[in-house]
């Protein structure tokens, strides 16, 4: 590592312990999920009437400078998101019960391509996390407030989960048809990644499926 780099992670990490004991009014999570054409004609869970999928974990990612941290482990956040996703009526297919979707899960820590990145030039990652595939340009909020909360939020360093649904049938023909993206994140400061998932999973999992604007919500 490079001196520049090892300065930069210890002003991000010095950063996130100072402010850590002020971010105690609870987790607050940015969450959009985009729904393709073919998603908004796909089954979704109704009492007594379960969608079955099959996971398939991509795992874990990162980008920018970042102080070490325990990470979750893939189990863990794996069973997290199965509970949350049994609680919603997304069930694990099996032969008695085949799936009908293919449920990709992918989680990690983003930052912006610079560690002083101006709100009027957002990183494109950034940007498709929060505001999803309009990069947050389709938020009608008359205040404008809303769209000022996202322009920060896309600035700032975030641990984030992405759940992504494909048909399954198709997937099997190797015919990749996407169905709904779910992001949910939230800001790094005062939290961990372990710390910051349940929230995470929390606020994805009742989204799922939906055509969801970009949001801000706390997390329950």
């Amino acid at each position: 590592m490079n001196p520049t780099s090892f300065l930069r992670m210890l002003a991000v990490a010095s950063a996130f312990v100072a402010a850590a004991a002020v971010h105690a009014s609870g987790v607050f999570v940015d969450a959009v999920v985009d729904v393709t054409p073919e998603g908004k004609a796909a089954a979704t869970p109704g009492p007594g009437n379960p969608v079955y999928y099959l996971p398939y974990t991509v795992g874990y990612s990162e980008k920018g400078a970042w102080p070490a941290e325990a990470l979750p482990s893939i189990a863990q956040v794996q069973r997290q998101v199965a509970v949350a996703l049994a609680s919603r009526g997304y069930l694990l297919g099996s032969r008695k019960s085949p799936p009908t979707l293919l449920l990709t899960l992918r989680w990690g820590r983003l930052a912006p391509a610079s560690d002083f990145a101006r709100i009027d030039n957002l990183d494109d990652d950034m940007a498709t996390l929060v505001g999803g595939l309009s990069k947050g340009n389709d938020i009608n909020d008359p205040s404008e407030a809303l769209k000022t909360q996202f322009r920060s939020d896309a600035s700032s360093h975030r641990y984030y989960l992405v759940i992504e649904a494909y048909d399954f049938a198709a997937a099997t023909q190797k015919n990749k048809i996407p169905l709904w993206c779910a992001r949910v994140s939230t800001d790094a400061v005062g939290e961990t990644l372990a710390s910051a998932m349940p929230s995470l999973v929390a606020v994805a999992a009742p989204l799922l499926g939906e055509d969801v604007r970009p949001r801000v919500i706390a997390a329950p």
